[in-house]
């Protein structure tokens, strides 16, 4: 039946054609734009809602879409505008204006835009004492970082979610994270292949997830050789319960125990050094260069995150590890659309590790 009330406005938004369908504001923006998987009894009920309410699409012009008419309409698009949040769960306000947390933001934004979307972003600490963060509004959301157990049972029955970058536990909802225990066997046995033996590992934490699984990775690389590090190539920082990683600033606290390391006598000191991340490397690198080591002639070091923060700046150029921080984004995304969809890409919750790559520089070579 005719909606002539809506009919008579001056725009008819995908949330109204949405509501008129009974379907998702996403699945009109599939079916409109001709993007995504939407079955044809579907596809058929919005372009039927879409011609009785008098929808006509807005025609883009060379410089992107058409200019809204009035304040009005620029408010009234915004109202409707679906919303997908992403709450950040305790992190440091250096990894809140990081390379990578902006990347993975941006590339989010961008693609819900794509779909007549729009993204919220919260951070959150718990230990801070702030009130829980309201989820009002919200028709989806993303959580990612590191909650505590009692966070899970804030969050609201129902609200379709996935988890990005957190530790997986039992739950009806999936997680999508880096395979950071694939990264660290990746750099330790490309070193290996450069013929080093003597590995050495620096962490300005054993506690955070993703440098402790970076750890076994390395560990898994030797222990296949059957080769045993010794405790004084091994740096992992201990630190107080609670207390949140700096991983996006200087690791200068690694300094006394790199120098240990390095102190050495020749024959029995590493060769070559897996960092947890390039912030540890460039840690390292100072250290090296204070003392007279030359990289990679005297020692080899690898980094990971491939951040721009760090590696622009280090002489010589850092392998490293770039981490698939778009891909990851991406398939977010898509992934969303389908939960927003009723269309779960799988039939049980699910843990999909993405796996990123080797950027060889010139911070290995030979040992020595």
């Amino acid at each position: 039946m005719e909606n002539k009330e809506l009919k008579g406005s001056r725009r008819i938004t995908m949330a109204q054609i949405a509501a008129h369908a009974g379907v998702s504001k996403t699945t009109v923006s599939f079916v409109l734009n001709n993007s995504g998987s939407v079955g044809e009894e579907t596809a058929a009920r919005v372009h039927r809602a879409a011609r009785e309410l008098g929808y006509i699409k807005p025609v883009r012009a060379k410089a992107g879409i058409r200019k809204p008419d009035s304040f009005e309409e620029v408010e009234a698009s915004l109202s409707s505008r679906e919303t997908i949040a992403i709450i950040w769960v305790n992190t440091t306000e250096s990894w809140r204006h990081s390379h990578l947390s902006h990347l993975l933001i941006h590339t989010l934004d961008k693609r819900f835009q794509e779909f007549d979307s729009r993204m919220k972003v919260i951070f959150y600490n718990e230990g801070e004492g702030d009130h829980f963060p309201s989820l009002s509004g919200v028709s989806a959301l993303f959580v990612a970082g590191s909650p505590s157990s009692g966070f899970w049972k804030k969050l609201p029955a129902g609200l379709p979610r996935l988890n990005l970058l957190c530790k997986p536990f039992s739950t009806s909802c999936s997680f999508l994270d880096i395979d950071s225990l694939h990264t660290g066997y990746e750099l330790t046995q490309y070193l290996i292949e450069k013929g080093h033996r003597r590995i050495g590992f620096v962490s300005n934490s054993r506690h955070h997830r993703s440098f402790n699984l970076r750890y076994l990775g390395y560990y898994r690389a030797l222990d296949e050789l059957e080769i045993v590090p010794q405790a004084d190539w091994v740096v992992r920082l201990s630190r107080p319960s609670g207390t949140l990683v700096e991983t996006t600033q200087p690791a200068r606290d690694v300094e006394p125990l790199v120098a240990k390391m390095l102190s050495l006598p020749q024959a029995e000191r590493p060769t070559a050094i897996v960092a947890a991340n390039d912030w540890n490397a460039a840690a390292i690198y100072q250290y090296a260069h204070r003392i007279g080591l030359r990289i990679p002639e005297d020692l080899s070091v690898v980094g990971c995150d491939n951040d721009p923060g760090v590696c622009d700046f280090l002489t010589p150029a850092l392998t490293t590890f770039a981490i698939p921080y778009v891909d990851l984004a991406n398939e977010a995304a898509d992934w969303m659309c389908a939960l927003l969809q009723g269309k779960s890409p799988h039939s049980q919750p699910s843990l999909l590790h993405l796996r990123g790559q080797l950027i060889e520089r010139d911070s290995v070579g030979a040992p020595s």
